[in-house]
């Protein structure tokens, strides 16, 4: 495994990371997590009041987008 890789790898199990963080990390808007949150299709945690936070191996499950093919597609660009 490469450094790169490996560093995907210990972010995907984090504890929790922002939506912003989480919309970097799948290269989409934060407006799109916000959707996908919205219509329950990624997992999220409510941390009190308005505060969400999200785990990204979690995410990446529920998208059914191996971490694999994530992890090579953030490191070409």
């Amino acid at each position: 495994m490469d450094k790169n890789t490996e560093l995907l790898a210990t972010r995907a199990t984090r504890k929790f990371i922002t939506r912003v963080e989480l919309a970097h990390e799948l290269k989409v808007s934060p407006s799109t997590i916000y959707n996908w949150t919205r219509w329950h299709w990624i997992p999220s945690y409510k941390m009190g009041g308005r505060l969400v936070r999200y785990k990204l191996n979690e995410v990446l499950a529920a998208l059914g987008t191996p971490e694999v093919e994530l992890k090579t597609k953030n490191h070409e660009a």
